[in-house]
């Protein structure tokens, strides 16, 4: 997926025109409607958003002159934005290690998913599953890569995207529900530094920022290999005080495997009024809608033979359907007091069938045989949070809570019929959980030369099953239900310093900084057993950040320490925690403007990873001082973009590297590492209209997406992508 995006650099990249046969009806209505709008409402000139600047997305845009002056006057405190405020990335000058994604990576970059966007351009270890896009695959931070990325907090707009009581993974987290084509900025924090998130938040946290108004309308599509194809529309106004937006996606593919195809949309749609020059409310709601076939995984031998399309089982496929509303209000109440609040809702509902090999997953995933999991679900939560800011100190003080409701479903499929249940595995209706997490994040001057962090929060969380007894064999009594329910609560301190040692020498822009901050998220089973507890991490760091522009590097030495490290016991369907595991590594972000409107940039980690002590309870395997499983011993990005001011071209070459890794459950196996290389470049055709091409892994790179007992999903050949853009904008 060339993932396109309407960005200040003004060329968005290349998706795949929609061509299956619902899509070729369903698009083309949305387009005429889209454009009907326009036409009714006022005439589009012939100018295309000159490259480099911002007209569409401009967050400067989002209010009105009154209100931009209030907010310079006063300087509204940069940290609840993270969580309530989606116009405002993370502040560079604070003691962690972030990684900001800047709108002209996310516009060109040549990506097939969204976790191969955040392994491109933020340089993040990434397994994708390769069984469809309702089926969420891993990204890792620093490491930490539990099953479907449950180890990162991702958050759109403020409202949280992981699910608890998830019975496949608790905190599932499915990056397909982003619009790519609508987002603004994206941040990345690398360990549990922030007291802004809770929950999940373990090996770090993704903040992403979507469109609240867009001027004009903007119609793409393009196509690619392996039968990709993709059609968006986006329209829009922006008043100055009022604006709003609408953009729907629609794509499909054949997929480059055999029964590997798929087909997805989103909608989104946001509204931002300005009451006073003190006051702005948001809403805004978005759905995802996905169906796909799985051609399953391969084994070593299929993998060395290059026989990838062979298939497990020709049922195995499923759908998804998501959809989340919010509605924020921000208000000053006084120049230095800022008050906050977002109210959201969730509503979702998922199944899939897929056949496992031996050797992976749970009591019958793992056996050859073909299961089908359901989840239904909804949900609603909050945030409030109260900011005091004058020079050199600020200070916030906030809460959330959220609400989780789902029904889970776990058959056993009959080997004699095309996705008929046999056994129950697992059900559980209704799963609970209630949670609540009070947070301080606050930051002083001391001096001109440092700055002290201070801040931590504390959850309480509750969850509460309905499900059946089970006898002597371990079978389902599902005339037998019972109710459990377990609360716990868990205290994560965060402090930080940051120091500028030569602010009165050659090199004021130099800061060291040190943290240490404690995560948590909760454990795999929960669904099943309440009682389990919290997985817990220890971050220390110590780093470097020097420059702005135009060159700056962030680099900082990090160590990890977990506890009830976790495992999967196959035999008892159930997670096992207990062990103790350790991650120390580095981190390195640099910046570099070659030239005008040229710029590199690099983001990487190279880490050890390894448990300090774990023993498997169900085979006493003895794992201590093993390398952590599916954990690379390095994994970044680089590249190199070009955007010059005046010019009517926009290139890109880049490269991501990820390291050798010992697969789950093959100890003393390490497999090799593996690069590939990107290309993208796009050049205006006329006044109005852009195009835009883009090659993934242009040297045709044979590698492992992911491995587990022996079992392969492959990684994506050479792929092409292509897209025409066309723009109007209304005439003033």
């Amino acid at each position: 997926m060339f993932v396109p995006l309407l960005a200040r650099a003004g060329f968005p990249a290349a998706p795949r025109l929609a061509s299956h046969h619902s899509l070729r009806i369903l698009l083309p209505r949305l387009l005429v409607a889209l454009l009907s709008l326009l036409a009714a409402s006022r005439s589009a000139t012939a100018q295309l958003p000159e490259r480099g600047t911002s007209a569409p997305a401009d967050s400067s845009r989002r209010r009105d002159s009154v209100l931009a002056d209030s907010i310079a006057r006063h300087r509204p405190p940069p940290r609840i934005a993270q969580v309530t405020i989606t116009a405002t990335p993370v502040d560079r000058n604070e003691p962690v290690s972030v990684i900001h994604v800047d709108t002209l990576q996310l516009t060109i970059t040549p990506a097939n998913s969204p976790w191969d966007l955040f392994r491109q351009t933020a340089g993040l270890e990434a397994h994708e599953q390769g069984q469809g896009p309702g089926f969420a695959s891993d990204l890792s931070i620093r490491g930490f890569s539990s099953d479907h990325s449950t180890d990162v907090a991702l958050y759109v707009d403020g409202v949280p995207n992981n699910e608890p009581v998830n019975g496949h993974a608790e905190g599932y987290n499915d990056l397909n529900l982003l619009f790519p084509q609508v987002i603004t900025g994206v941040d990345v924090l690398r360990g549990p530094t922030s007291a802004l998130y809770g929950n999940f938040a373990f090996g770090g946290a993704v903040n992403v920022r979507t469109l609240t108004k867009y001027d004009g309308v903007e119609i793409a599509g393009g196509g690619g290999s392996f039968g990709a194809g993709q059609g968006y529309a986006i329209a829009g106004f922006d008043h100055g005080t009022a604006g709003g937006v609408l953009a729907i996606q629609g794509y499909r593919e054949d997929g480059w495997r055999t029964h590997s195809g798929n087909q997805y949309g989103h909608v989104h749609a946001a509204l931002t009024h300005d009451l006073d020059s003190e006051t702005t409310v948001d809403a805004a709601a978005d759905g995802y809608l996905t169906s796909y076939d799985s051609p399953g995984f391969l084994d070593t031998t299929l993998y060395n033979r290059g026989a990838f399309n062979f298939v497990s089982n020709f049922g195995d496929g499923g759908f998804k359907r998501h959809a989340q509303e919010h509605v924020s209000i921000r208000t000053f109440l006084r120049p230095d007091l800022e008050w906050r609040t977002t109210l959201y809702s969730q509503q979702g509902t998922w199944q899939f069938w897929l056949s496992s090999p031996p050797g992976l997953g749970g009591l019958t995933e793992g056996t050859g045989a073909e299961t089908r999991e359901y989840d239904g679900r909804y949900g609603i939560g909050g945030t409030s949070a109260l900011t005091y800011a004058v020079a050199g100190v600020d200070v916030t003080l906030g809460s959330d809570v959220r609400y989780a409701h789902a029904h889970y479903e776990n058959y056993a499929e009959s080997s004699t019929g095309f996705r008929v249940d046999s056994a129950p595995l697992v059900l559980a209706d209704p799963a609970r959980q209630t949670s609540g997490g009070i947070y301080l994040q606050s930051g002083f001057d001391l001096s001109r030369y440092a700055r002290l962090d201070l801040g931590g929060r504390i959850d309480q969380l509750s969850s509460a099953v309905r499900q059946p007894r089970t006898d002597s064999s371990g079978a389902l009594l599902v005339g037998q239900l019972y109710d459990s329910q377990h609360s716990k609560g868990i205290f994560s301190p965060k402090t930080g310093l940051l120091v500028h040692p030569l602010v009165d020498v050659v090199r004021p822009d130099i800061g060291l900084f040190v943290n240490v901050s404690r995560g948590f998220r909760q454990t795999d089973g929960v669904i099943s057993d309440p009682t389990l507890p919290f997985i817990t991490v220890w971050d220390y760091e110590t780093g470097l950040k020097l420059g702005d522009d135009p060159f700056s590097v962030d680099a900082s030495l990090f160590r990890m320490d977990v506890s009830n490290e976790q495992s999967f016991d196959p035999a008892l369907n159930r997670s096992i925690g207990g062990g103790q595991s350790r991650r120390t590594g580095l981190d390195v972000s640099g910046r570099a403007t070659i030239a005008p409107g040229v710029t590199a940039n690099t983001d990487f980690t190279i880490l050890h990873a390894f448990y300090t002590h774990f023993v498997d309870p169900n085979d006493g395997v003895d794992y201590s001082h093993s390398p952590i499983f599916n954990t690379s011993k390095y994994v970044g990005a680089a590249a190199i973009d070009g955007n010059v001011p005046g010019q009517l071209w926009l290139a890109q070459l880049g490269a991501i590297f990820t390291g050798p890794y010992t697969p789950f459950e093959e100890k003393g196996v390490l497999r090799p590492g593996y690069m590939l290389l990107n290309i993208a470049g796009g050049i205006r055709i006329h006044d109005r209209a852009q195009v835009l091409v883009g090659l993934r892994n242009l040297l045709d790179v044979k590698y492992r997406e992911l491995e587990s007992g022996g079992q392969v999903t492959p990684g994506q050949p050479l792929t092409i992508y292509a897209l025409l853009r066309y723009y109007m904008r209304p005439s003033r």
